[in-house]
């Protein structure tokens, strides 16, 4: 479509209801990203109480090499949404400082280093499990206990979060 509007020449009536259709389907594809957004993070409130992700900075992600793959999942979208659906629930979103966080072991707090392309987190002290899942840094544990203190039974009377459209 958009490709045959640049065809189009400037000023006809016929470039005009190209302009409207490549429109009218770049709001779609906006419309279901957005859908899609706010299915995942009421899924993901749904699931727990407290969300942790990486703080990563999505600015300066967008204007590298990954930028057309940033700009199309629509990171900053997800995560304002995320904490939106999370301040209206009652639960706790955490921006953990994404430094280190794959290297870490979240059981004995060792530093297993990795690189990149490395899926499969292995351990001395034996845990083993995917790299992302399983691990989680000693910022996203310190954050925990900090919050734990001050708020000593916010995480024992607190239900799951339930959300609902």
């Amino acid at each position: 479509m958009q490709r045959q509007l640049s065809r189009r020449k400037k000023g006809s009536k016929r470039r005009q209801k190209s302009i409207k259709r490549v429109a009218k389907s770049h709001l779609k594809v906006a419309n279901q990203r957005k859908d899609f957004h706010y299915k995942t993070a009421i899924w993901l409130l749904n699931q727990s109480q407290v969300i942790a992700h990486e703080n990563l900075n999505i600015k300066g992600l967008a204007k590298s090499m990954l930028a057309k793959s940033v700009n199309d999942a629509g990171w900053g979208q997800f995560l304002q949404i995320l904490n939106t659906l999370a301040a209206s629930a009652g639960c706790l979103v955490l921006a953990v400082n994404p430094n280190g966080t794959s290297q870490e072991c979240s059981d004995c707090g060792a530093t297993v280093p990795k690189i990149l392309s490395d899926r499969w987190h292995s351990c001395q002290c034996g845990a083993s499990s995917e790299a992302k899942v399983y691990l989680i840094g000693d910022d996203f544990q310190e954050q925990i206990q900090f919050l734990s203190t001050l708020h000593s039974r916010f995480f024992a009377i607190m239900p799951i979060c339930t959300v609902t459209n």
